[in-house]
């Protein structure tokens, strides 16, 4: 299997000499692979730790209000109070309390009261079940994504080491799941068109990248004969005899899909 290209090397020579072109050096002094949608490990990295920094905030937040809740604990069994008598205890006094309101005459004040209640503990269990829904929902949608886009790069010849890479292209570029298939959006949510005012397919955003970023995709077959559909100025002995400055010339003038598909 081949190697997959990396993102960033710290040395262009590393990369095969035909897809160099492909690299421009970075403020670090390191070469970055220039194609869109990718995301590096250390961006990946800045990420993960703000959504860590964000759990260890939530997680000191509920050991707070664990520690409140012993420390209330111990008290009550300090005095000799069982939960089950906290309990009688919190029920009596609401029980008083309900009296007070109707001989009060406030007996509308405590049915609101207890509606109230009742619709926020039903909020809050349809809440839980409405967030556990959104994330079932997030986790298809993806896999859906992926599943697409995988089934369009390897119809359209993206290299395998490359899906890994188109896969992350494409959420980069604003595709997403429309019930049962899949849609490219623009930065305000626009569905973006193709071919015949119909929505862009996978397809074609595919064959957009093979023009773009021919390195992503493998080498055209051709035919048996050895230089069909050559472009004019290309050498005519082998190209394993080809010199450097050979090589350079013809791939800054027909690009590397077509240095790569010339056979040895």
């Amino acid at each position: 299997m081949v190697d997959p290209l990396p993102a960033v090397v710290d040395d262009v020579s590393k990369v095969p000499e035909a897809l160099r072109d492909y690299y421009e050096e970075a403020e670090n002094g390191n070469f970055r692979l220039n194609a869109s949608g990718i995301v590096l490990e250390s961006e990946v990295k800045t990420r993960i730790d703000a959504e860590v920094d964000g759990l260890r905030t939530n997680r000191d937040s509920f050991r707070t209000q664990k520690e409140a809740l012993e420390q209330e604990l111990d008290a009550f069994k300090n005095a000799g109070i069982t939960l089950d008598e906290w309990n009688r205890m919190q029920k009596d006094e609401r029980e008083k309390r309900d009296k007070k309101m109707i001989d009060a005459g406030k007996v509308d004040e405590l049915v609101d009261e207890r509606v109230r209640e009742a619709l926020g503990a039903k909020d809050e269990d349809i809440k839980q079940r409405d967030d556990e829904i959104a994330k079932r929902d997030t986790l298809l949608d993806r896999v859906f994504l992926d599943n697409a886009i995988i089934v369009a790069a390897k119809e359209g010849r993206v290299r395998a080491e490359a899906v890994s890479i188109v896969v992350s292209m494409a959420k980069e570029a604003g595709w997403k799941r429309d019930g049962e298939k899949v849609v490219l959006k623009d930065a305000e949510g626009r569905v973006v068109y193709g071919k015949d005012s119909d929505p862009k397919t996978a397809a074609e955003w595919i064959e957009s990248l093979a023009e773009s970023q021919p390195f992503l995709f493998e080498e055209s077959k051709g035919s048996n004969s050895e230089h069909q559909n050559v472009p004019p100025g290309t050498p005519t002995k082998s190209k394993a005899k080809w010199s450097n400055e050979e090589k350079a010339a013809y791939i800054k003038k027909n690009g590397s899909a077509a240095y790569l598909a010339i056979k040895s």
